[in-house]
């Protein structure tokens, strides 16, 4: 091939290359969803199978039957306009608004009908639901409704009677975030135990939960707080959370997301041990709101609605690989991967093992890794642990050890 034609193809795959990575980032980007009100405020999201429905703090309750792309006003019935919570739980759709009480919609939206039968105190101001039970967080103590709404009981005496950020419904227990510290209840509301007093005076400033198997995650002023005892101690994990002051908290496919003030929203792969940003096109970044499919993340924002993004594409933009010590690159191709992925490591290891862990170091997989070449090994993962089973979506860890120090390579495994 002559010297031009060797020029043309490289200007030729440059273009291409150029035009992937453009494509890519597209993709990558936040998007805005339509909304015929500008400057909305929308203080929490929950989904009802594939609706959304958004909370704002003036406008009440807007939904998106499109995945996102558009949200309309749902106000039929509903009495109050300052939705500042909403929940689901089955068929229905609960609407907890600041001076209204607790209104259901059983129709996807289209009509509201207010609950509040015992709910003497109705500025609610948070709203949980697991299986039948439905916890309401007010401005003054939390109530419980054990049908669905139907009827409401006062919390037990030995909670405050105080302004409620937060509740949450999780393995069996309610979770209080209050002006004066977290609650905790493991008898649907009766009783309280005072927990998370090992952080001091930012307990009292946690205003969202959430729950990664056994890992409790909480959200402050101050930042992140985590438990793996069921709440009864908790210890700061803020590396790489350049903004602390956090509103709003989700997990999906084992990854802690949470919204800041002013910060935009964060993403954690180890439960908080390291936290890394994830705003690209977002213009909005005072984050209120999370909700979440299995392809998509949606945040709420004050000023901005609703936006949205490829949650896979989230996941994949893992952070930058190592490189070995030796000077030899520590590769894998295709990464992000599906069914499998090749693996290239520094010929220097002291053993022909490499162990693919978790990115809480727990070993998934042992693999033996082959020579490539003089400098280096090749070893194929199939996304399997040993026991056989299909690994989760989410980053991961192939490592091998040599005199140098080891060498490693960060894996992120996308299920289509």
């Amino acid at each position: 091939m002559s010297t031009i034609n060797l020029q043309r193809t490289a200007i030729r795959f440059l273009i291409l290359a150029f035009m992937l990575v453009g494509m890519h980032n597209a993709n990558a980007q936040w998007k805005q969803s339509n909304c015929s009100i500008s400057g909305l405020t929308i203080k929490s999201l929950a989904l009802n199978g594939s609706i959304i429905f958004a909370g704002t703090s003036t406008n009440g309750v807007f939904v998106s039957k499109d995945n996102g792309l558009s949200l309309n006003e749902s106000n039929n019935g509903l009495q109050n306009l300052r939705a500042f919570a909403v929940a689901g739980n089955g068929s229905s759709m609960y609407a907890g608004t600041f001076g209204g009480g607790v209104f259901v919609t059983n129709n996807d939206g289209s009509t509201w009908t207010a609950i509040n039968n015992g709910l003497t105190e109705t500025r609610v101001t948070s709203l949980a639901s697991n299986n039948s039970l439905l916890v309401a967080g007010t401005a003054t103590g939390v109530y419980v409704s054990k049908d669905n709404g139907t009827s409401w009981l006062v919390a037990g005496s030995s909670l405050p009677s105080v302004l409620v950020n937060a509740v949450a419904a999780m393995n069996g227990n309610i979770l209080a975030a209050t002006q004066s510290g977290v609650f905790v209840s493991t008898d649907q509301g009766v009783d309280w135990l005072p927990v998370a007093t090992d952080i001091g005076p930012a307990a009292t400033s946690i205003s969202c939960f959430g729950l990664n198997g056994t890992v409790i995650v909480a959200g402050s002023t101050e930042g992140a707080f985590v438990s793996t005892d069921g709440g009864l101690t908790w210890h700061a994990k803020n590396t790489g959370l350049a903004n602390r002051t956090i509103n709003a908290m989700t997990v999906s496919n084992d990854i802690v997301f949470v919204g800041t003030d002013g910060g935009g929203v964060y993403k954690t792969y180890d439960n908080g041990e390291n936290w890394y940003d994830a705003n690209q096109g977002l213009v909005f970044t005072d984050v209120r709101a999370f909700a979440s499919t299995n392809t998509t993340l949606f945040v709420g924002t004050a000023g901005g609605g609703m936006f949205y993004r490829d949650l896979q594409q989230i996941i994949a933009d893992a952070p930058t690989e190592p490189v070995a010590t030796s000077g030899i690159p520590s590769l894998a191709f295709p990464n992000p991967f599906d069914t499998y992925t090749q693996i290239q490591l520094p010929n220097d290891m002291s053993s022909p093992e490499v162990v693919i862990y978790s990115v809480q170091g727990i070993p998934i997989r042992h693999l033996v890794a082959q020579p490539k070449s003089l400098s280096t090994v090749e070893v194929t993962w199939d996304g399997r642990s040993d026991a056989g089973d299909i690994c989760t979506s989410g980053v991961y860890i192939a490592r091998s050890e040599s005199p140098r120090g080891g060498h490693s390579v960060r894996l992120v495994r996308v299920s289509h």
